[in-house]
């Protein structure tokens, strides 16, 4: 599994995507450009359609920051208890002692 330099957030194609279309319909009425005379219905829909997609991007990246704090909450555990397990081990080896003490009380 490749890591992510710290800082800079993993590429997401869906979060791309949605920012690409919002940059792309928001250039398609940008404030510069003279509307004609259709254009007032197409750009109410427009502005709903981009406040709709911001909405989404926000609660995506939430919910994927939520799933990486999980995720790494889950790997902490899963290290803790292999760490656990091999001092458990050595433990048991020497009889219920640490391994500072193995030889000292045979």
């Amino acid at each position: 599994m490749s890591r992510v330099p710290q800082g800079r957030a993993p590429a997401d194609p869906l979060l791309d995507r949605l920012e690409r279309a919002r940059r792309h319909a928001g250039a398609r009425f940008a404030p510069g450009r003279a509307p004609s005379p259709g254009d007032r219905a197409a750009r109410l829909e427009l502005a709903a359609l981009i406040t709709d997609i911001d909405a989404l991007v926000r609660d995506l990246k939430v919910a994927r920051g939520v799933v990486r704090a999980q995720l790494d909450a889950l790997i902490a555990k899963t290290r803790a208890g292999d760490a656990y397990r091999r001092t458990a081990a050595l433990r048991s080896a020497a009889g219920g002692r640490g391994p500072a003490t193995q030889g000292l009380f045979r």
